[in-house]
């Protein structure tokens, strides 16, 4: 089952072969972080704290539109998002450095959700 971050059921039991019968339609899910062109988030990590409720660290590149493949990555930012039980609290946490590899303009080093806390979450120095 799919859920959402309340616990309301979204969608049907995954089919034999594991995988979602139909596509999740963007309605279903919350919006967490309003990227764009500018503003492209990667998901690193989602875990539950004490209370059942979602916890997620990503990242976002910044400022690549219209740059040419290979040259973006110039500037990554960690992010931190949690669920409350009523809404989403999401900010920056820290500068995430430079891209990994030339061509791969949104990979970081990856950030951790540290299981069954409610703020922490790790990172590897930049």
């Amino acid at each position: 089952m799919l859920f959402t971050a309340t616990g309301r059921s979204t969608a049907a039991t995954a089919g034999r072969s594991g995988f979602w019968p139909r596509a999740i339609a963007p309605a279903e899910a919350t919006r967490i972080f309003a990227g764009d062109s500018n503003n492209i988030a990667w998901v690193h990590s989602l875990a539950l704290d004490r209370k059942g409720r979602p916890r997620i660290a990503y990242t976002v590149l910044k400022d690549a539109a219209g740059v040419p493949k290979g040259k973006a990555g110039r500037d990554l930012r960690y992010r931190f998002a949690r669920w409350d039980g009523k809404r989403w609290h999401d900010h920056e946490v820290a500068y995430a450095g430079t891209t990994l590899y030339v061509g791969e303009d949104d990979y970081a080093a990856a950030s951790c959700v540290t299981p069954m806390t409610r703020r922490r979450f790790s990172f590897p120095p930049t």
